[in-house]
């Protein structure tokens, strides 16, 4: 990719920290490294998570009120546990992405478990050898979950 990216024009600045989005005239213009030197380009786009770009390298007069209580009063999503599959059977005939609702809850510590995610990666065929297929279930638990078992 940075071939390409190198072979149709573009410049690349490796090792060198942001700080600050370049803006003029209200538009995003460029960056400002850590050492002072300014990056122009005619498009601006952040990489990085967005508090790092809304609180560190834009003024605070661009961020809409709604955002700011966002990152302040964050909503945790709720935890989940994981369990990854390497299966002998090849599932690329499925849905990739699976919300199963159950007919039968269980219990995992104090969380009533009424239903799962499931998800099979067949579409890359990296992830395991033909005929074979890796999965993954997710299952929402709770912030006090220590036992590890299943209920």
């Amino acid at each position: 990719m940075q071939k390409k990216y190198q072979e149709l024009g573009g410049n690349l600045f490796c090792n060198h920290k942001v700080v600050k989005i370049a803006i003029e005239n209200n538009c995003a213009t460029g960056i400002i490294l850590e050492n002072g030197n300014i990056i122009s380009g005619d498009i601006t786009v952040s990489a990085c998570d967005g508090h790092s770009t809304l609180f560190s390298m834009l003024p605070q007069k661009y961020m809409h009120p709604k955002l700011i209580h966002l990152y302040q009063n964050p909503v945790l999503w709720p935890p989940l546990i994981c369990i990854s599959l390497g299966i002998n059977r090849d599932v690329s005939e499925s849905v990739e992405l699976n919300n199963i609702h159950l007919k039968t809850p269980f219990m995992v510590g104090k969380k009533e478990v009424t239903w799962f995610n499931f998800a099979h990666y067949s579409h890359d065929k990296d992830f395991a050898p033909k005929g074979k297929s890796v999965i993954t279930v997710q299952i929402e638990t709770d912030y006090d979950y220590k036992d590890g078992y299943l209920h």
